[in-house]
């Protein structure tokens, strides 16, 4: 499948402009999240950078920067250019990760989701975010005690909605 081929089948459109240019220039987004949005679309799968796969697969302390964090960027950048598909394969991704990460959740990788997810997040209880809160609620992060995570509940205000929905989704909070 060609690129244009592939980008028309996830919905993806481009100027006139650009499509009748040789190669196109994207300016705001990072190249590798970039080029694994595209190899993507070629093949309709993940790239072993962004998932897990295998029996052999193991996840380490590290999964949080190594692998989860490039998930969410993966899937916020499917999100700007609305690549659904895509999006469920790297919330898929990271809810496989989160579901058998056997470590405890430290702040700062909690911190670093949280940052990574939601100043990009529109929509609350979106599949990324639903992963996220219910993967802090489950691991009782450290995070939640401290003042920098009442700060990220009234920085992001989707991070509150989403933990409040989770919350009471998880039998948590009574309303």
């Amino acid at each position: 499948m060609n690129l244009l081929t592939a980008m028309r089948f996830y919905g993806l459109t481009l100027s006139l402009q650009e499509a009748s240019a040789s190669t196109i220039e994207v300016h705001d987004d990072d190249p590798e999240t970039f080029q694994g949005m595209m190899e993507f679309f070629y093949s309709n799968s993940m790239d072993s950078r962004f998932r897990l796969k295998g029996k052999d697969c193991r996840i380490y302390s590290n999964s949080i920067p190594n692998v989860l964090l490039p998930l969410i960027h993966l899937h916020a950048l499917a999100d700007k250019y609305d690549a659904k598909a895509l999006q469920e394969a790297t919330s898929n991704s990271a809810e496989e990760i989160t579901k058998s990460y056997p470590y405890e959740l430290t702040a700062k990788d909690a911190e670093l989701m949280i940052k990574a997810h939601y100043p990009f997040c529109t929509s609350v209880m979106g599949d990324m975010g639903q992963v996220i809160t219910k993967f802090i609620l489950r691991k009782e992060s450290a995070l939640m005690r401290t003042n920098a995570f009442d700060n990220f509940v009234h920085v992001y205000a989707n991070f509150g909605a989403d933990l409040y929905f989770s919350c009471k989704q998880g039998g948590l909070l009574r309303v």
